[in-house]
């Protein structure tokens, strides 16, 4: 076997010094890039927690419960959703022939199916916030958007002069009322 000269082992070290050189350039734009998209995330993250921040800012603090604006919020839409419910279930609906010609069974059938396809269309929208924060939220988010179809129902009924006289007439127009009001506030509350 032949003997390379001090030369060439120098040549062949030089070479893989330079290859190595190379590698560490390309592995330093490398680095280059992924610091530069780094600080763009966290500028991004930065703003998005200001946003939260902002939405986040409490209005009214009562005890333990703060009212806060994403909760003002979301009963704007809900209302703006109940009212839009109330109208087309007025055109669609007669809610006063309705309540006075249903027995009960089929006004709370009525009462049971808007509230499950609600529960249905809440958990499905905050499936995530919900893993997070517990079932409990859809309860409160129902409950929430219910009493709020319940008065827009009430109140559009006083309005246009559709309010029933005596309890039980009234009970049934507003459970049927709310169907559509329900309807209206879930899913404006969703988009």
């Amino acid at each position: 076997m032949k003997k390379r000269s001090t030369q060439e082992q120098l040549d062949i070290i030089l070479k893989k010094v330079n290859k190595i050189e190379r590698d560490l350039k390309g592995v330093e734009k490398i680095e280059k890039k992924v610091v530069s998209e780094e600080r763009k995330i966290k500028k991004e993250e930065k703003l998005i927690h200001k946003e939260e921040e902002k939405i986040e800012r409490a209005i009214l603090k009562l005890g333990n419960f703060t009212f806060k604006r994403k909760h003002l919020l979301e009963g704007i839409r809900g209302t703006a959703g109940a009212f839009l419910g109330v109208g087309l279930g007025k055109s669609l609906l007669n809610v006063s022939e309705l309540a006075s010609s249903l027995p009960w069974w089929n006004i709370i059938g009525i009462l049971i199916f808007i509230l499950v396809i609600s529960v249905l269309l809440i958990y499905k929208n905050e499936h995530a916030f919900i893993q997070k924060e517990g079932v409990s939220i859809v309860w409160k988010r129902l409950i929430t958007l219910y009493l709020i179809a319940i008065a827009v129902e009430f109140f559009a009924l006083w309005l246009f002069g559709g309010l029933p006289l005596g309890g039980p007439a009234l009970f049934k127009t507003l459970i049927i009322g709310s169907y559509a009001a329900m309807a209206g506030a879930v899913s404006f509350t969703i988009v």
